[in-house]
């Protein structure tokens, strides 16, 4: 049995995932100042194209208290006012605490800038727990739209800063390449770029047909690696994905 949580653009926004663990998993979360200071990376602003990113650094305190990762994710109410849109129009899936197998993609090394929460792209981090959710228009409609959250918990946050920056540098691998679904559905894949303070990376998208738009946009808060994926049809996605994560930073903050 698997459960289903929508990504919304077709094909794409169906992320199919494995039956939801029923034990509950927990973030540690270090005390700091400043929220965004915890996700920082150095070096100087401005974008990165095929050439690696630079390593990103951590920057915060050593207190710790207990949150609940699943309090992390956005809610509709959330997600609706990022996206300027309606709240009731939108639906919240179900919770999961699998990494997702939905995706065949070609080439399949281009699966983690492709989508979010995959199973494939955390190979070899010992990864089992995490918290995976999507916020999105029922689909049937003309109107097509969708978030995907994930939050993944690492031993450390050097962990997953480690597992950051790899992220980021398989993304700019793929920095112009066609990336086609087994249903067919195929994306072009843009560069990757930082935000100013060197916190979140992105990655946006663009379908072959040119209808629709996502952003990929990743952070490393803490332990906590943030896998996050904003879709929409007839509106530009560049910078909405940045949004999303800076919401779930700001939820574990004040949680």
């Amino acid at each position: 049995m698997s459960d289903t949580t929508t990504r919304t653009l077709g094909a794409r926004l169906t992320l199919r995932t494995a039956e939801p663990s029923s034990r509950r998993s927990t973030v540690v979360r270090l005390g700091t100042a400043s929220v965004l200071a915890a996700i920082a990376l150095s070096g100087a602003t401005g974008t990165a194209a095929a050439a690696p990113l630079p390593t990103f650094n951590w920057s915060g305190t050593s207190s710790a208290t207990q949150v609940d990762f699943d309090d992390m994710l956005l809610t509709a109410e959330d997600v609706a006012d990022i996206a300027g849109r309606d709240e009731d129009e939108l639906r919240e899936s179900e919770i999961v605490h699998r990494l997702s197998t939905s995706y065949t993609v070609s080439p399949s090394r281009c699966l983690s800038a492709y989508a979010p929460g995959q199973a494939a792209s955390y190979r070899g981090t010992g990864i089992q727990d995490v918290s995976m959710s999507s916020v999105a228009v029922p689909r049937g409609g003309e109107d097509v739209f969708g978030v995907t959250q994930a939050v993944v918990p690492f031993d450390s946050k050097q962990d997953a800063l480690k597992f950051m920056t790899a992220t980021a540098n398989a993304w700019a691998a793929c920095s112009g390449e066609t990336v086609t679904e087994a249903g067919g559905d195929s994306w072009e894949m843009g560069s990757v770029s930082d935000n100013s303070t060197r916190t979140i990376a992105t990655l946006d998208q663009t379908s072959s047909s040119g209808k629709s738009s996502c952003e990929r946009a990743i952070a490393a808060y803490r332990n906590v690696f943030i896998d996050t994926m904003y879709c929409a049809q007839g509106r530009n996605a560049r910078g909405q994905a940045a949004e999303v994560v800076k919401a779930i930073v700001e939820k574990a903050a004040d949680s």
